[in-house]
């Protein structure tokens, strides 16, 4: 994921639970803290902790903001402004959009590619 680069002892913040980038951190021996609003959710997990307190991330060499915090809202706005997709449907991270026609279906995919690279960098 970008420029993030773990290293074993490194205190790593995680804006946005993401796992695939919680096995690359956990796995290069970084600590890891997420920050979490939902009380159910926060506690230790294998190789991480979630914590509702967010003043733990003080400590915290890196801190990225993964796409579950910050992506879905551009994402949305993009599909409703600039695409105008009158049929779209989204959760977490997964999406669907419907249209009149197969065409228009790979031109939204072949626009959202562009966004998601050029405009948030993915």
């Amino acid at each position: 994921m970008g420029g993030l680069d773990a290293r074993p002892g490194e205190h790593i913040g995680m804006v946005g639970f993401f796992p695939p980038l919680v096995k690359r951190v956990t796995a290069r021996g970084a600590r890891l803290t997420v920050p979490e609003r939902r009380a159910d959710l926060a506690g230790p997990r294998e190789g991480f902790d979630i914590t509702l307190d967010a003043a733990e991330l003080a400590g915290c060499t890196q801190l990225p903001c993964t796409s579950t915090a910050r992506y879905p809202n551009a994402l949305d706005q993009f599909v409703k402004h600039e695409l105008k997709c009158r049929c779209y449907l989204r959760y977490c991270d997964d999406f669907v959009l419907v249209a009149e026609s197969a065409a228009q279906l790979a031109n939204w995919q072949a626009r959202i590619a562009r966004f998601l690279a050029e405009r948030l960098l993915l």
